[in-house]
């Protein structure tokens, strides 16, 4: 699969699932089809190494560029769209919004 056209690199701490919805959402890609082109039905914990270098290669970035989120803090392994913050595991509904 070519990449697409808009680039989307990895956030330090974010987690793959959050790195695939920026994907889908920027290049206006439904999200359900997107993991069907990666090849995986399953969660990203659970990825074959090829399914890894297939989003590599859609993203357009070399498959290192991808450990950022291939090895998350074993904090949050099982809160697939926490952060890290400060270094620290957090989930969304943790967090706060200082907007009114």
């Amino acid at each position: 699969m070519t990449p697409f056209p808009m680039v989307v690199r990895p956030l330090d701490g974010e987690s793959a699932i959050s790195l695939i919805s920026r994907l889908s959402a920027v290049n206006g890609f439904v999200l359900s089809k997107l993991f069907k082109a990666i090849g995986e039905h399953s969660g990203p914990d659970y990825w074959a190494e090829e399914a890894w270098r297939r989003l590599a290669e859609m993203i357009g970035l070399d498959l290192s560029h991808l450990d950022i989120v291939r090895k998350r803090n074993a904090g949050i392994a099982t809160c697939h769209n926490a952060v890290m913050l400060f270094g620290h595991p957090f989930k969304p509904h943790l967090l706060i919004s200082t907007e009114k």
